[in-house]
């Protein structure tokens, strides 16, 4: 963390990388409900624009 109570641009605090990966699995969830799935039948893909 820098002097100014700021994190630097590549710092991330874990509580955040917990919370993003909670909110994504709840979305393959509800998708996979949606869509009558199986939660392993839904599919991720990341693109690296």
């Amino acid at each position: 963390m820098s002097s100014d109570g700021y994190f630097e641009g590549w710092q991330i605090e874990s509580a955040a990388i917990e919370c993003a990966s909670a909110d994504l699995m709840a979305l393959m969830q509800t998708t996979a409900e949606t869509t009558d799935n199986d939660e392993y039948d839904v599919c991720l893909v990341v693109l690296n624009a």
